[in-house]
């Protein structure tokens, strides 16, 4: 079994959460949170409210660089609840 929140070149959980936090400073959140989770495929899993959004991510991009894992340059609008997603 694979151990996450151990990034030996990557991502720690900690500069993770903070790379999540953004959202939470840029659409009006009072709570995001992230973590690696062990998943069987690469992926990030989200939910959200008006008040909070969660983020799951795949352990696999553990150890990638922070240009990866930072959705800066390309994450999605968030909408109003209920909307889902939507791409710039």
């Amino acid at each position: 079994m694979r151990e996450t929140g151990v990034a030996k070149n990557g991502v720690t959980k900690e500069e993770l959460n903070e790379i999540f936090e953004r959202i939470e400073n840029d659409f009006g959140y009072r709570d995001v949170t992230a973590e690696y989770a062990l998943f069987m495929d690469m992926k990030i899993k989200w939910s959200r409210t008006s008040d909070w959004a969660r983020f799951t991510v795949s352990d696999y991009l553990e150890e990638a660089p922070s240009e990866v894992v930072d959705p800066s340059d390309m994450y999605p609008e968030l909408t109003q609840p209920g909307d889902g997603l939507t791409w710039r």
